[in-house]
C-alpha cells in the first residue's frame, strides 16, 4: 500500500465492523482533558505491539493506481540501462511523452 494511504486501516475495521452488531466510531480533539483518553492511549499503545494482521486484498483504485504507473517504471528503468553514452554526458533523460518544446498550440492540434 502507499505510504499515506488508509486503505489498509479501513479494510480492517470494515471487518471488525462486519463481526459486530453495532459500531461507534467518535472523534476526540486531542488531549483536553477528555474523560478516558489517558486510557484510549494506553490502549492504542498496547495496539501498536500486537502482531500485524495479514493483508487484505488491495482496493480497486490502488490496482489502478500500480497498473498506471508500471509503465513508466518499465520504461525509466529501461532508458537507465540502455541510454548512450552521449546522454549519460549530457545528463539527458528519456521521456514517454512529447517534450513541452515540441508541443503544438490546443488549436492546431486540434486540426484534423
Amino acid at each position: 500500500m502507499p505510504s499515506g494511504s488508509s486503505q489498509v486501516e479501513f479494510l480492517e475495521f470494515q471487518l471488525v465492523a462486519q463481526a459486530h452488531e453495532v459500531i461507534s466510531v467518535r472523534w476526540y480533539p486531542g488531549h483536553n482533558g477528555i474523560p478516558g483518553n489517558e486510557e484510549a492511549d494506553e490502549l492504542a499503545k498496547v495496539g501498536t505491539e500486537l502482531p500485524e494482521l495479514p493483508s487484505a486484498a488491495p482496493s480497486l483504485a490502488f490496482n489502478r493506481m500500480k497498473a498506471k504507473a508500471l509503465p513508466r517504471t518499465i520504461f525509466k528503468t529501461w532508458s537507465q540501462d540502455h541510454a548512450s553514452d552521449s546522454y549519460r554526458t549530457l545528463e539527458l533523460k528519456a521521456t514517454a511523452t512529447c517534450p513541452d518544446e515540441l508541443q503544438l498550440p490546443g488549436s492546431l492540434s486540434d486540426i484534423s
